[in-house]
């Protein structure tokens, strides 16, 4: 047992200095090659680092099984009654979340709506774009026609906006519920999106769009407020405290 904590602290003090500097930095990026020194927030550049540290933190461990026994499980133990050699991504972004979501109990969707509100007020102080009502944050999500991996559905434009929109509505149980059962399939949408954008299916012309910069804002708030709400459950389920973090 007494490795097993060192070994899960360990982790937790690896995949939260990456949080740290993901959340820390500024990334800018020049808008208008016809003007000379333009340059301004480049949202795309903090959803890759954001998701950079997400990945960092769920394919560290099994987090389901480990945060249920305080066991370190890798991410690919067979503790589920099944071999894992190598789980899908997307299967490991599921433990992640299911963990955060049963250690943090009742409070989840109240934890996540908050964590997801302050971000989203520090984005509107750094990040200057048009349009930066939340509620019309997703307006023009479409589905796409991608291969499979990388597939926005209808299904996941529904309940990603769900999500989105629930939690920035203070106060409604209604709400709360539709956070808790949506925000999963928000996050599965951020994933697809991520293999568009990573494999290069996404020009850069598309992303500096302004409309593409709101929607990226949207899926690095999603990936950092789960990261804010395991890292704070995580100090209140195991013997862990963050580490001093230096930029």
């Amino acid at each position: 047992m007494p490795d097993d904590v060192a070994t899960i602290n360990g982790l937790l003090d690896e995949s939260y200095r990456i949080y740290r500097v993901a959340d820390s930095l500024h990334h800018w990026a020049g808008t208008d090659p016809n003007l000379q020194g333009s340059s301004a927030p480049f949202a795309p550049t903090y959803f890759a680092y954001a998701f950079f540290a997400f990945n960092s933190l769920y394919s560290a461990a099994n987090w389901m099984a480990t945060l249920s026994d305080l066991r370190f499980h890798p991410r690919n133990c067979e503790c589920c009654g099944k071999s894992a050699r190598n789980p899908p991504e997307f299967d490991q972004i599921r433990s992640l979340h299911d963990a955060t979501r049963s250690a943090k109990g009742e409070g989840f969707a109240v934890a996540v709506s908050r964590a997801m509100r302050t971000r989203w007020s520090k984005f509107v102080a750094t990040v200057k774009l048009e349009s930066m009502d939340p509620a019309g944050a997703l307006a023009g999500l479409q589905p796409t026609t991608s291969p499979a991996r990388s597939q926005v559905t209808q299904q996941h434009v529904e309940g990603a906006s769900c999500a989105w929109r629930a939690a920035f509505d203070e106060g409604a149980a209604a709400s709360s519920q539709s956070l808790e059962d949506d925000y999963l399939q928000l996050l599965e949408l951020v994933y697809k999106v991520r293999c568009r954008i990573f494999h290069g299916s996404k020009p850069i012309e598309e992303l500096r769009k302004p409309d593409q910069q709101r929607r990226c804002i949207v899926y690095t708030i999603a990936l950092l407020a789960l990261m804010d709400v395991f890292f704070d459950t995580a100090q209140q389920k195991i013997d862990w405290k963050p580490p001093k973090f230096y930029l």
